[in-house]
């Protein structure tokens, strides 16, 4: 693999500036949601600064008696840690601006490194007296035997993905990876650098490590063989002081001693960007945001610099892979405009053990907020065979992403998302005490059908407008207010075309509701505003006749090939009575239905024709 020189360029790059350390800014790190970041100076202290614009949060952060040498968040962006030239580790609530507890103690040398675990229940850190200790976050003390086996003081250390391995590097230039609960090395070091190892990262898919060295080299190793994989990334001068993979794996940055920021492409080993070279003094800090758009770089110039090497991405969905963690996507999702109810929901009450619904790869318990709304809590359920858990991370990933967008009357709120115990993601919305439209209509058999028809059109109608596809459109997805308006719900298989909306096109493998779904979907075609016509036809009748469609057919082979066939459902002369209004809307029931996607209505037409047929049933 050739690896290319990287060559310092002028271009103008997007770039934020933050001033305000009085020393060398040693290390700096993205929060989960994106919004802030901290860094860790020689003058002593820990800042915390906005990720969108050169202003600082809140007031340093002081304790520590000796410069800072490494700082990071925890997976839930809810306590800082920090590591210190002073020996000591110390924990930091960055809502309060507070140290939290007594420093912990126990190395005999400075602080290098620290890393939080990926649960966020532990800390490591790497020191100067060659050992590496893991410290329990809630009782802040020592959790295991201290690892040993370095010839000589540690630089970095840093979690696998799994949190059963940490990786480290150190003076006596080698990598060592260490069985966690064994506490062992696992293997023989990784030998191939000259000088010193300052950095090391895993790879997001945890099978990979990055190093950078002071031999001025940037390596990666396979860490289940110990050896490299391909050539050394030179051409950067100077010592690589620190490393970083994007949430991706695609990229790795590097910092360097004389002042440039590198991103190189894992897969082509050349530069995936122009070099960053807006730093006056060396880089011994470096780290990607969560969505991987943007590198935050600290420096011996006091400063700390954010600046975008992706454009934004319309989506939080491209962004989710493999290799992405809950706390990434919730972090994306609050990004792009989600809300974060975890603090406001009840704990008294708590969340429902058992579901009280089900649908899709989802269920449904109840809560409430602080507030005593009572709130329904939508969840995501394991995988079901044959569908890998990234695709249903991205699949309900776009699920919250489309319903945080929708603002409409009869489109079900998203209040907001919540980070649940089980770390998953929890879709929180008002309760409904009606509950789905299919119940509500045989509770209540004398609601307004027309009016009903019109409120889910409606609905439908804006989707198309935001170009947003619904996938699913039947009564049962339908949730009714205590005021009797309908709400579409579900968008479970939901999409948006690929020209509107860059989701991902991967088809999910779903069943189809099959009495709703229009010929072309059953014919493997993909999902559109046409075939969420054919299902709002379907769903009309539904309401009028108060029975599923083609209720008489039983077997779903002979429901499948009629509709593929043409074949509409046969007229209930008893619900859709022969006369001016029953004919016209068996008509507009039946333009849904044609066989020819481009011939059928569209939504704000079929609203426009069923505001019309009602205008005339009381004159009748």
């Amino acid at each position: 693999m050739s690896h290319n020189s990287p060559i310092a360029t002028d271009d103008p790059l997007e770039f934020i500036t933050h001033e305000g350390h009085e020393s060398f800014v040693y290390s700096v790190a993205f929060s989960p949601d994106g919004k802030s970041v901290v860094s860790g100076s020689e003058d002593k202290t820990v800042r915390v600064w906005n990720a969108d614009s050169p202003v600082p949060i809140g007031a340093s952060l002081r304790g520590h008696t000796a410069g800072v040498c490494s700082v990071g968040y925890s997976p839930l962006g809810d306590v800082i840690a920090s590591g210190s030239l002073d020996h000591t580790i110390r924990l930091w609530d960055p809502n309060a601006g507070q140290q939290i507890g007594e420093p912990l103690s126990g190395h005999t040398g400075c602080v290098n490194s620290i890393a939080f675990s990926p649960d966020g229940n532990f800390v490591a850190s790497a020191s100067v007296d060659k050992s590496i200790r893991m410290w329990s976050v809630h009782t802040r003390a020592i959790s295991a035997d201290p690892l040993w086996g370095h010839d000589r003081g540690i630089c970095s250390v840093d979690f696998s993905p799994h949190n059963n391995q940490i990786a480290s590097g150190s003076w006596d230039r080698t990598v060592r990876v260490w069985d966690i609960e064994r506490g062992i090395v696992v293997g023989e070091p990784f030998m191939g650098h000259h000088d010193v190892v300052r950095s090391v990262a895993y790879a997001p898919n945890g099978y990979q490590i990055a190093s950078g060295s002071s031999d001025d080299t940037l390596q990666l190793w396979d860490v289940r063989s110990g050896k490299p994989t391909g050539n050394p990334y030179k051409g950067q001068n100077g010592t690589i002081f620190s490393v970083a993979f994007s949430p991706s794996g695609a990229w790795v940055a590097s910092g360097s001693s004389l002042g440039t920021v590198c991103v190189w492409d894992v897969r082509t080993g050349s530069l995936a960007v122009d070099v960053f070279n807006k730093h006056s003094d060396w880089v011994r800090s470096v780290k990607f945001s969560p969505w991987g758009n943007s590198v935050v770089s600290g420096s011996g110039d006091q400063k700390v610099m954010i600046w975008n090497v992706l454009e934004r991405h319309d989506s939080s969905v491209n962004l989710v892979g493999r290799n992405t963690s809950i706390h990434q996507i919730f972090a994306l999702l609050l990004r792009h405009g989600c809300v974060n109810l975890t603090s406001q929901m009840d704990p008294e009450h708590g969340i429902s053990q058992m579901p009280v619904g089900t649908g899709g790869f989802s269920d449904i318990r109840t809560g409430r907020l602080r507030n005593k709304t009572k709130v329904a809590i939508k969840t995501l359920r394991a995988a079901p065979s044959g569908l890998p858990h990234d695709k249903l991370l991205k699949h309900s990933t776009r699920e919250i992403e489309l319903w945080s967008r929708m603002k409409h009357e009869n489109i079900h709120k998203l209040l907001g998302i919540i980070m649940l115990e089980s770390h998953s993601v929890g879709m929180v919305s008002e309760w409904m005490d009606n509950g789905s439209l299919n119940i509500y209509m045989l509770k209540h058999p004398e609601f307004d059908q027309y009016k009903m028809c019109i409120q889910i059109a409606s609905g439908l109608a804006y989707m198309h407008k935001c170009n947003v596809i619904h996938g699913d459109l039947k009564t049962m997805n339908v949730l009714v207010s205590s005021e009797g308006v309908a709400q579409l719900t579900d968008f479970g298989i939901s999409k948006t075309p690929p020209a509107n909306i860059a989701f991902s096109t991967t088809t999910l493998v779903q069943a189809l509701s099959a009495r709703w779904a229009s010929p072309e979907l059953l014919q493997d075609y993909a999902k559109s505003e046409k075939s969420d016509i054919y299902a709002l036809g379907m769903t009309m009748l539904e309401i009028f006749t108060g029975e599923i469609p083609y209720s008489e057919i039983q077997n779903d082979l002979a429901i499948v090939t009629k509709i593929v066939q043409g074949i509409p459902p046969v007229r209930p002369l008893d619900k859709i009575k022969n006369t001016g209004s029953g004919d016209r809307t068996w008509e507009l029931l039946l333009s849904c239905w044609v066989l020819t996607p481009e011939l059928r209505p569209s939504a704000l037409q079929v609203v426009e024709s069923l505001v019309n047929i009602s205008s005339t049933i009381a004159i009748e």
